[in-house]
């Protein structure tokens, strides 16, 4: 799962960050520290203490309803994974078409580059 900032998962689960720092402290709630001393939460850590995260990303969503485990809510999971499958179609197509624009400007460097990606795709 996404590791989130203290600010971020203070707004993801609609608490001030002095309450996540209070729950750190008293035990609560766990974080790690990064390389730079920055402290982040597991987004699962964060659903286990809150419970529904705050967010518009639709992978948290469906993680949230699959944490729920209901079983009415296997038509809603159905639905945000098509629409989650549709954007990332729709991105995709989106990605190949500027990549062809560019490639079809003369850049040879983008060309060679497009070849090598699409022999490696075809040996995987």
């Amino acid at each position: 799962m996404a590791k989130l900032d203290i600010a971020k998962a203070a707004r993801a689960v609609r608490k001030s960050r002095g309450t996540l720092y209070k729950y750190i402290k008293e035990g609560k709630l766990t974080c790690d520290v990064t390389e730079k001393g920055h402290k982040v939460i597991d987004s699962a850590e964060l659903l286990r203490v809150f419970g529904e995260l705050e967010t518009d990303g639709s992978i948290n969503q469906v993680d949230t309803i699959v944490r729920r485990n209901e079983p009415s809510d296997r038509s809603e999971i159905e639905q945000l994974l098509r629409d989650r499958i549709r954007d990332l179609e729709e991105t995709s197509h989106l990605i190949d078409q500027k990549l062809s624009n560019y490639c079809a400007t003369g850049s040879e460097t983008w060309k060679n580059e497009s070849r090598i990606v699409e022999k490696e795709s075809r040996n995987s």
